[in-house]
C-alpha cells in the first residue's frame, strides 16, 4: 500500500486486487479492522497486506465424440468458481448440456460456484440431428412422401414407386442429371447430411427403354439391315 492520509473520524476503505489465483490477508495496526474498514483514530495507522496462491482444481471434460471449446478453463479456483461454460462442437449434433455424471441424469451443471473444492467431472451430452429425405419423380409420375432420418442412425430408402411411360427407373441422384451422389432402390444410407432439419432432394434417374423394329419383305426382295 502506498502512504495516504485521513482525517480524524474518517472511514477509510480498504481495497485489494489480488491477482486472479491469489488471497488477500489484510492487518491493521493502530485502528481496528471491520471487515473492510476502519475509523481513522488520532494516530497513525499502518496497513499491511499479504497475498496467498489459492489450490486450483482441475477440470476434466468427458466430451462423449465432441471437440472442446477453448473458451472452456481447465482449472478453477474456489474463491471465484467458474461462471459459465460454453458448449463443446460436435459433427452431427446437437449440444445439450454438461452434466456430472456418466448417464447425463438430474440437473445440468451450468457453472461452479464460488466456495466449491475439489476436482470436477462434466460430462457433454449430446442429441443426434434429424434431417429429411425428399424424393422428386424428375419428369416421371407419382408422389412419394418425405422420410426422417437420424444422424449416425441407417435407413432404407424407401421404394420407388415412381413411374415414367417408356422409361426404366435405374436409382437416385442428389442432381436432377444425375450428377453428384447417387443411391441405388431401396439403399441403406447415413448421414447425408450434417446440418440439423436439413431436406435432402433425391432425383429419379431414368434410361429410356430401348426396343427393336424388324423389316419383313413379305414375299419381295432384299433385306435391310
Amino acid at each position: 500500500f502506498a502512504t495516504t492520509t485521513a482525517l480524524q473520524g474518517q472511514v477509510v476503505t480498504v481495497e485489494t486486487e489480488p491477482d486472479y489465483g491469489y488471497q488477500a490477508s489484510v492487518t491493521v495496526t493502530g485502528a481496528t479492522l471491520n471487515g473492510d474498514t476502519f475509523t481513522m483514530p488520532a494516530n497513525n495507522v499502518t496497513v499491511n497486506a499479504s497475498f496467498t496462491s489459492l489450490p486450483a482444481y482441475n477440470i476434466q471434460y468427458v466430451l462423449n465424440g465432441g471437440t472442446q471449446n477453448p473458451d472452456n478453463p481447465a482449472t478453477y479456483y474456489s474463491t471465484t468458481g467458474v461462471p459459465s461454460f460454453a458448449a463443446p462442437s460436435r459433427t452431427g449434433y446437437q449440444f445439450e448440456n454438461w452434466y456430472g455424471n456418466s448417464n447425463c441424469t438430474g440437473d445440468p451443471v451450468t457453472s461452479i460456484a464460488p466456495g466449491t473444492t475439489g476436482d470436477q467431472h462434466l460430462y457433454a451430452n449430446w442429441t443426434a440431428n434429424t434431417y429429411f429425405v425428399a424424393f422428386n419423380n424428375n419428369g416421371g409420375s407419382g408422389t412419394m412422401a418425405a422420410q426422417t432420418h437420424t444422424y449416425d442412425a441407417s435407413l432404407a430408402l424407401t421404394s420407388n414407386t415412381f413411374t415414367r411411360t417408356g422409361y426404366t427407373f435405374t436409382g437416385w441422384a442428389t442432381n436432377p442429371d444425375g450428377t453428384g451422389n447417387t443411391y441405388t432402390n431401396g439403399q441403406s444410407v447415413q448421414n447425408l447430411t450434417t446440418t440439423n432439419g436439413a431436406t435432402i432432394t433425391l432425383y429419379a434417374q431414368w434410361a429410356p427403354i430401348t426396343y427393336t423394329v424388324s423389316f419383313n419383305n413379305n414375299g419381295g426382295d432384299g433385306t435391310i439391315d
